[in-house]
């Protein structure tokens, strides 16, 4: 029997959604995130519960590997979109010093 926290594919005897990597992309935070499908699942069903809205946005779902090259591939994007943003204010750090 599922319970609350965890989705019916979990469930499927072949996919295991902590095993698959998924890029998100936050255009209000101006950041990239990786996480597993299932950590992505269940935060969003978190959000539906509490009816909270989710900023992030799923670019690409995959392996490790393949979600990583993604990253890298759109990286120098976010780069020059976040210093564009931070060019009208200096207190907020460059893009090479955030995690």
């Amino acid at each position: 029997m599922t319970n609350s926290t965890t989705p019916l594919l979990a469930e499927h005897p072949t996919f295991n959604p902590s095993k698959v990597w998924v890029l998100l992309w936050s255009q209000q935070q101006k950041m990239l995130h990786i996480e597993t499908l299932e950590s992505m699942l269940a935060n969003h069903r978190e959000a539906f519960r509490r009816d909270l809205a989710t900023e992030y946005i799923p670019l690409v779902i995959g392996d490790e590997d393949v979600v990583e090259r993604a990253a890298d591939a759109i990286r120098p994007t976010m780069e020059a979109r976040y210093e564009a943003w931070r060019a009208g204010d200096s207190a907020i750090p460059p893009y090479a010093c955030i995690p």
